[in-house]
């Protein structure tokens, strides 16, 4: 999330970090460092940061999958 503490969503780090637990599938993503425009949107360069972990995570996990 953009978001740190006492901005505007910050407090929903903490529910966000709790989706793992409660969905088998779910993974959380940092966006720590990522630069942003504002306290709730990314800039571009935020945005690609993201999308390059996301794809990490993603590749790691097809990686590991079982093949059908």
């Amino acid at each position: 999330m953009v978001s740190v503490e006492g901005s505007c969503c910050g407090s929903m780090n903490a529910i966000v970090n709790t989706l793992p637990q409660v969905i088998p599938n779910a993974h959380v993503i940092s966006s720590e460092g990522c630069t942003a425009m504002d306290t709730a949107h990314f800039d571009a360069a935020g945005y690609r940061e993201l999308g390059r972990r996301y794809g990490r995570r993603m590749l790691s996990l097809l990686a590991g999958a079982p093949e059908d």
